[in-house]
Formats: C-alpha cells, sequence, structure tokens
C-alpha cells in the first residue's frame, strides 16, 4: 500500500515537472494535484528532492529490468544489441515522461547532490543508471570478443555512440519533430537502427589486442 501510494504520488509529480519544470515541482503543488493536505503526502516524502529521487530511481529501475530482459532474450551478441536498441525506443516512446527526465531534461544529477544529505540517494539512482549503461557496454564487448569487428578500445566511445542515437530517435519521435522530417515514421525508425547495428555486423575489422 505504502508503495502504490508512493507511486501514485511520483506519478503526478512527474507529470508536474513536465508540464511546468522541474523548479515548479512542491509539495503544496502536488498536493493541490492529488486534492490532498500537504501533510499526506509528508507522511510519504519529507520534500521534493526525495520525490524527484524516487521518480529517477523508479525509471532507471524499470528501465534496466527491460533492458535486461531484452539482453537474455537471445544469444548472438549483435541480435542481443538489436534487442536491446529496440527496448529502448519502445520504453522511451511508451514512457515518454519518464524518459524525458531521465535522460533528456536538464534536471539535478548526482554531482549535484555531491556532500548533502541526498547524495547517497543519488548514489543508487547514478548505480542504476550505468546499469543500464552497463548492458550496452558489455554486450559490444562481446562483439568485440566474438566478431572482432571493433577494437576493444573502442567500445566506450561505441557504447557512448548507440545511447546518444537512440535518445536522439526517442526525442524527434516524443517531441512530434519526426511527423516533419519523414513520411513513413515506422520505416525511418526501422532503417535508423539498422544503421545504428550495421558497423557491429561488419565482418572483418581489426582486433585492437
Amino acid at each position: 500500500m505504502i508503495n502504490f501510494q508512493k507511486q501514485q504520488m511520483s506519478k503526478a509529480a512527474l507529470e508536474i515537472i513536465v508540464r511546468d519544470g522541474y523548479d515548479s515541482l512542491s509539495i503544496r503543488k502536488l498536493a493541490g494535484k492529488l486534492r490532498v493536505s500537504q501533510s499526506t503526502i509528508y507522511n510519504y516524502f519529507k520534500n521534493r528532492d526525495e520525490i524527484y529521487i524516487y521518480v529517477l530511481n523508479y525509471g532507471f529501475e524499470l528501465f534496466f529490468r527491460e533492458l535486461e530482459n531484452a539482453y537474455q532474450s537471445v544469444e548472438d551478441p549483435v541480435e542481443k544489441l538489436r534487442a536491446l536498441c529496440r527496448a529502448s525506443i519502445s520504453f522511451g516512446i511508451r514512457e515518454r515522461d519518464l524518459i524525458f527526465i531521465m535522460l533528456i531534461l536538464d534536471t539535478p544529477k548526482y554531482l549535484d547532490y555531491l556532500e548533502t544529505e541526498y547524495e547517497p540517494f543519488m548514489r543508487v539512482e547514478l548505480s542504476n543508471a550505468l546499469k543500464c549503461k552497463d548492458l550496452f557496454a558489455r554486450v559490444i564487448a562481446e562483439i568485440s570478443e566474438l566478431r572482432r569487428t571493433i577494437p576493444r578500445k573502442d567500445i566506450e566511445y561505441r557504447t557512448f555512440f548507440v545511447i546518444t542515437r537512440l535518445i536522439g530517435l526517442v526525442t524527434v519521435h516524443n517531441n512530434n519533430l519526426i511527423k516533419y522530417l519523414v513520411e513513413d515514421i515506422d520505416g525511418a525508425i526501422e532503417r535508423a537502427l539498422q544503421d545504428i547495428i550495421s558497423p557491429f555486423e561488419s565482418a572483418g575489422g581489426k582486433s585492437g589486442r
């Protein structure tokens, strides 16, 4: 019951942040949106920082579970990468508000909470976020090891490249810019996805060892 109440409150907080910006979030505004007393909110959260951090942790935990399921769904490393990319796009489109504050909106991050009482909680959030990144790095390392298509020293950059391309795809889809760029939205996303995957499918290449 407690988790349900916290999730309902965090969902309303998320809507406020997406609609009005992070700085507009307050216990008073959240209570008004939920039509409850401020004391009810204080039963679960001390202030807006706790609410915001809860939302972030929930989002990255949910995202990681979906990525992990995708990672485990196939054996071939290139297909693992494809599955991770598809899961990321699907999550980003379905959970557009979550992904907006997790990866797109300029909201406080771990470094903003250093040497504050919330640093331990944001350390958990950072760990959850990095677990998502590490799944991509792991599968790219598997491709490097088994197919020798990319140098091992390039794994970090390749991980960066894939993740930023995916964020870009989700962003132009969710802000509806994609409607003005292409006629066949699904086809364009599929082609962009293949462009992300293609360098990892290429035969040959130096092993970097």
